[in-house]
């Protein structure tokens, strides 16, 4: 497994996967070519968010991505783009965990995504609580709740 950071030739691939689990993000607007390149824009220049691509090895093609907010010690963004190479994911999150030292690291997750929920679980978070969000929030279209979940110390 890799981790490679994200560039401009990753735009698609990323547009394409945000489309294809838009169900386990907070309700919004449709995203479009012109809404994703207008959101890489202003996420590919903050300094404080890490994007990595998750790649089988070095060279191959990406299967999903992982983004490590260093302001708030959270990750964010975590997505499977691809089914290929099961555990993947939690093998980038762990050598990610390694990376960037001790500490505590969150997550949110969509309140409903079990499938979310239990793999966080799997890999030492555990739930500490959740927030509410409704409209008229910055394009939020409807409301909806997060779980926030928190891995402790894990070194």
């Amino acid at each position: 497994m890799h981790l490679r950071k994200a560039t401009d030739l990753d735009k698609g691939p990323l547009r394409e996967w945000r489309i294809a689990n838009a169900e386990y993000f907070p309700p919004g607007p449709k995203i479009t070519v012109d809404s994703h390149l207008l959101w890489w824009k202003s996420y590919v220049n903050r300094p404080w968010d890490h994007m990595y691509m998750v790649v089988p090895e070095e060279g191959g093609d990406p299967v999903g991505t992982i983004s490590v907010n260093m302001m708030a010690k959270t990750f964010e963004r975590v997505m499977r783009g691809r089914p290929e190479h099961p555990g993947i994911m939690g093998k980038a999150i762990y050598e990610l965990l390694n990376l960037y030292g001790d500490g505590d690291y969150m997550v949110q997750v969509l309140e409903g995504n079990d499938k979310a929920i239990k793999f966080y679980e799997k890999l030492g978070f555990r739930i500490f609580g959740r927030q509410e969000y409704k409209p008229p929030l910055y394009k939020v279209t409807a409301p909806y709740a997060m779980v926030n979940m928190i891995r402790e110390n894990h070194l």
